[in-house]
């Protein structure tokens, strides 16, 4: 028997999704968003955004990032 102790795939996917798409809200477009995804931040400790999302903490953390650039307190 196999022991998952990780959020099931299809979390990860709707999670990815719901960035994805507050991300394009915010950044604009869906190319700015793709670049941003897979660009190193240093609020996300030099990690991409999609990187980033693999730790425990990693989406309350990428969405903290993406409000704060929505009120343009991070370029």
């Amino acid at each position: 028997m196999t022991s998952n102790t990780g959020p099931l795939p299809s979390t990860n996917l709707a999670m990815i999704a719901m960035i994805y798409s507050r991300a394009s809200t915010v950044l604009g477009s869906a190319e700015r968003t793709s670049e941003w995804l897979r660009t190193a931040h240093p609020g996300l400790d030099g990690q991409t955004p999609l990187a980033y999302l693999d730790r425990d903490d990693g989406s309350a953390a990428v969405l903290q990032l993406l409000g704060a650039i929505e009120k343009g307190d991070v370029a």
